[in-house]
């Protein structure tokens, strides 16, 4: 489900749960974000938000039926590598984090219960971040843009001489 303003917002959250009470409880929370926000119940249906959305952070739940949150964030991290990934869970299950971390390159992992503030301020931290991956990216873009013209720009230069007939 898209909220009236998540395609107006430059920024855009996509929030993962398959508990419809966790959701509404995480948007009634983050109302005030200055960011757009997209739910979803279900990894499928997530994937199937993000090829229709630009979303800059993901926040999923761990414990999901059929793909597990780290599944959908190893998939997010293959197909979109600059969104911010973000682990949400009430379980503390060492390996989940460890797998994770290691498959999933989650930025953050979160704990329910979660406190309103530590996740605004999270947000907030995770769309910097996704700022700072899209602006690096950018600047690489056009480092090898302007690389690419002074290459041949030297090829081009290099073709004007000829070299001196030996007789």
């Amino acid at each position: 489900m898209m909220t009236a303003d998540a395609s107006e917002k430059q920024y855009c959250i996509l929030l993962v749960d398959d508990e419809e009470n966790i959701l509404r409880s995480l948007k009634r929370e983050l109302l005030d974000i200055p960011y757009g926000l997209l739910t979803a119940s279900s990894s499928s249906e997530a994937l199937e938000l993000m090829q229709s959305n630009n979303v800059s952070v993901v926040i999923s739940d761990q414990r999901m039926p059929g793909a597990s949150g780290t599944e959908l964030l190893s998939i997010v991290r293959e197909k979109y590598p600059d969104t911010v990934r973000i682990l949400l869970t009430a379980f503390t299950d060492m390996q989940d984090i460890i797998e994770a971390i290691n498959k999933s390159g989650i930025y953050k992992f979160i704990q329910k219960p979660w406190k309103s503030c530590e996740l605004k301020k999270i947000i907030s931290e995770a769309v910097d971040h996704y700022r700072l991956i899209k602006d690096k990216n950018l600047k690489k873009q056009i480092v090898q843009g302007s690389d690419a013209q002074e290459g041949s720009q030297v090829i081009s230069d290099a073709t004007r001489f000829e070299r001196p007939n030996k007789a």
